[in-house]
């Protein structure tokens, strides 16, 4: 089952789910609604979820996050609370990201 993530636009209500969704809020849909919100309104979009920081071991950590997209290490960010995350490049979350999980 897909989750897609509002990326754009104001709040809607998706009536066939009896959601609201603003900015940034997800959803687990099935695949025909992931089409419709993503194809065809264009203000959703579908999203992989990456494991929970705490559910990686440090070594794999940090072989996965070189290969991450910066968008997926500041999403990491984020869920570790980093300030300053949205000026950071791929580097500096790299590093904010090791530093925080070795405290």
């Amino acid at each position: 089952m897909p989750k897609v993530e509002k990326i754009s636009g104001g709040q809607v209500f998706i009536k066939s789910i009896g959601q609201h969704f603003s900015l940034g809020d997800r959803a687990d849909v099935g695949e025909e609604l992931a089409a419709y919100l993503c194809d065809e309104r264009g203000d959703f979009a579908i999203v992989e979820e990456l494991p929970e920081p705490a559910d990686l071991t440090v070594d794999e950590d940090s072989d996965d996050l070189e290969d991450k997209t910066v968008d997926d290490l500041q999403d990491l960010a984020a869920e570790a609370e980093i300030g300053g995350r949205s000026k950071m490049n791929k580097d500096d979350l790299i590093e904010a990201l090791r530093d925080e999980r070795e405290e």
